[in-house]
């Protein structure tokens, strides 16, 4: 269907515009090697302040850790040497049932935080790698991958890992191992490979106002580098702002963390 610019027009002053021409996620803040993969294949660095479209990967290397903000409010973090794709973002906060929201892990580790999507939909959410998919309880949580296994640890809420073998709840405080396509399984933190998240738990729950509705405004950028922490306010569906701060080589920032996993 062909749309005539003065019906695109209209779509935009009576705030009706469709779903795919909404900023789907926002760099907030990067650190070392952080690139772009678009759709298109072609790669470029990765900036604060860069607007991002379903079908990118965000790859960092060996010193690289990103953070990007989604139109919901979710936040996400990836340590280095990761490599995740967006493979489906809609977000409609009028009708929560019809967004959709799906990550691969392609490499490496990442930090989601559920924003509004998530909290009034969990079913929208999965994150699939080659091991299993999970899905999401309005959570908070971290996931790994390292020679051929999936590594998770919730901070809030839960998690379910799943795969053809079993389907597996991890809870706040909990971890879990899913080797290859075997039944995935509640670890303890001791059995954790060292360093598996990277600096990826130095993100903090702290106060903070909150922002509008749909969870996209008043964000504060700074550095991952633990010269500045970021400050993300993510809606009123949320509880709380967050404080990023990720110190080199996965050290602890000065903020320190109040989550179990390390």
């Amino acid at each position: 269907m062909k749309l005539s610019i003065r019906s695109v027009m209209a779509w935009l002053l009576l705030g009706v515009a469709p779903m795919v021409m909404a900023q789907m996620a926002v760099v907030q803040s990067t650190r070392g090697d952080a690139r772009l993969q678009s759709a298109a294949g072609t790669t470029a660095p990765l900036v604060a302040g860069q607007q991002l479209a379903v079908g990118a990967q965000l790859l960092t290397g060996g010193d690289g850790q990103a953070v990007v903000r989604f139109a919901d409010g979710h936040v996400l973090a990836l340590k280095d040497n990761s490599n995740v794709k967006i493979s489906a973002y809609s977000f409609d906060a009028q009708r929560p049932a019809a967004s959709s929201f799906v990550m691969e892990l392609l490499r490496g580790g990442l930090r989601s935080i559920t924003g509004v999507l998530g909290r009034s939909n969990p079913q929208a959410f999965q994150l699939r790698t080659a091991t299993a998919t999970i899905g999401i309880r309005g959570s908070d949580w971290v996931a790994a991958l390292q020679n051929n296994a999936l590594y998770t640890g919730v901070n809030s809420g839960g998690i379910a890992v799943q795969n053809a073998a079993n389907s597996l709840l991890v809870n706040a405080g909990q971890f879990s191992l899913t080797p290859g396509v075997s039944a995935s399984q509640l670890i303890t933190q001791s059995q954790l490979p060292v360093g598996i998240f990277g600096g990826l738990q130095q993100l903090s729950p702290a106060s903070a106002a909150l922002s509008g509705p749909a969870g996209v405004a008043n964000a504060s950028v700074g550095a991952i580098g633990g010269i500045a922490p970021a400050t993300f306010a993510i809606g009123a569906a949320a509880a709380a702002a967050l404080v990023i701060s990720v110190g080199n080589n996965g050290s602890t920032g000065t903020t320190g963390t109040t989550s179990p996993a390390q």
